[in-house]
């Protein structure tokens, strides 16, 4: 297991957004090429159809990807479809298959459910960032994008995460 559960500190704002000059201004280029990919594929509609995006162009984030699918009936649900083996570890826990309330990972489930209905209601890239202790008592930085996508229409029905960890208690880029 490479990280234990974030835990929030109080009086600490949970930091995400999905302001296009933030994102650009505390990214990573590897997320930053993960956004320029979403726009190409969304061309002039709101969000992109998840069926333009062919698997094989995902190959430089593979690694660090997860999908949730999104279901509004009867009432909003979000359920983890895909999970790249090293979030797996990340999490400790392999989350495909369940709803996010079941599997989530991150300060709390308010916060993570947030997150979800942030991208849901934007209906644009959202970025949030957070320090994780690893099981060994080492620090990482990690952000996770939040990528909305339709399957026609403008209706997100599909967010696909990218966890990029930005480096490890030496400095190093994990």
């Amino acid at each position: 297991m490479l990280a234990k559960q974030v835990t929030a500190e109080v009086g600490v704002a949970y930091p995400r957004s999905t302001d296009p000059l933030v994102i650009a201004g505390r990214a990573a280029p590897q997320t930053l090429a993960l956004i320029d990919l979403w726009h190409e594929l969304r061309g002039n509609d709101t969000i992109p159809d998840r069926r333009r995006l062919d698997p094989a162009v995902l190959k430089p984030w593979i690694n660090n990807l997860g999908q949730v699918e999104v279901s509004y009936e009867p009432e909003l649900t979000l359920t983890y479809r895909l999970m790249a083996e090293r979030l797996i570890s990340l999490r400790g826990k392999n989350p495909v298959g369940r709803t996010v309330g079941e599997g989530y990972y991150g300060r709390s489930l308010e916060e993570v459910f947030t997150n979800y209905t942030t991208v849901i209601g934007a209906r644009r890239p959202m970025l949030d960032w957070e320090e994780a202790q690893s099981c060994d008592g080492k620090y990482l930085e990690i952000e996770t994008l939040f990528l909305p996508f339709s399957r026609g229409g403008d209706s997100v029905q599909t967010i696909l995460l990218y966890v990029h960890l930005i480096v490890n208690a030496t400095g190093q880029p994990v």
